[in-house]
């Protein structure tokens, strides 16, 4: 099978939402092209694919199909192939769980989430407010795993992988704060994340993508 067949994977190493599909592409075990842009340098190609012009966007040379939106990729992927149960399949009720949660994650702490980290980029007055904000959903986070390892139940699930890119994000935006804060179950929820294999695999780093340079195959074995 030549490299033309993959799917293409335009990502960016530290994007929360790029780091969500390269999850699910390694726990699907599925192989891709893995093409890391700029942004402010956007590939044709890519914008050919997805107008949206940000990552990721997963694109399909043999059919042109494109998927351009993280949760998408997350459950295209999943659905191919899970061998972990990781969308709980023969439970439709631990799933609706699953994705009301993400849901609730995208709509409301994100945008919570980017503000907060705003405030304390820019040293603003208004930050703790902001972290107080994002606080409403940390806590039921903590609660959830003051009963539990993971955030469904005693297993991962996509729940877990999904929300993953954006707790780290709330955890290093002020580190000395978060390791004294009240939450000592996400914290050991993200160490047990980060332990996991496919974490150290998602964030490998590799070079920014150019025409001219070799394709670059991403899956468990690279």
């Amino acid at each position: 099978m030549t490299s033309l067949t993959y799917p293409i994977l335009y990502s960016i190493p530290r994007c929360p939402y790029a780091m969500r599909a390269r999850f699910s592409l390694l726990l699907a075990d599925k192989t891709v092209i893995l093409r890391n842009i700029n942004l402010k340098q956007k590939p044709q190609e890519m914008l050919a694919a997805s107008a949206k012009g940000t990552v990721p966007v997963l694109y399909f040379p043999s059919n042109q199909q494109v998927i351009d939106e993280s949760l998408d990729i997350m459950l295209w992927a999943l659905h191919c192939h899970d061998e972990d149960n990781y969308l709980r399949a023969s439970a439709p009720e631990q799933l609706k769980a699953i994705l009301d949660l993400i849901e609730h994650c995208d709509s409301t702490f994100i945008p919570q989430l980017e503000h907060y980290r705003a405030s304390a980029r820019y040293h603003d007055p208004d930050t703790v407010q902001a972290r107080t904000q994002c606080e409403v959903f940390i806590q039921t986070l903590e609660e959830r795993l003051n009963h539990q390892p993971y955030l469904l139940d005693d297993k991962l699930s996509l729940m877990d992988f999904a929300l993953l890119p954006f707790i780290r994000q709330f955890s290093q935006t002020e580190k000395p704060w978060f390791r004294a804060a009240p939450y000592p179950h996400l914290r050991h929820w993200l160490e047990l994340l980060y332990q996991h294999p496919v974490y150290s695999q998602a964030l490998k780093p590799f070079a920014q993508w150019h025409q001219a340079t070799d394709d670059v195959i991403f899956n468990r074995e690279s």
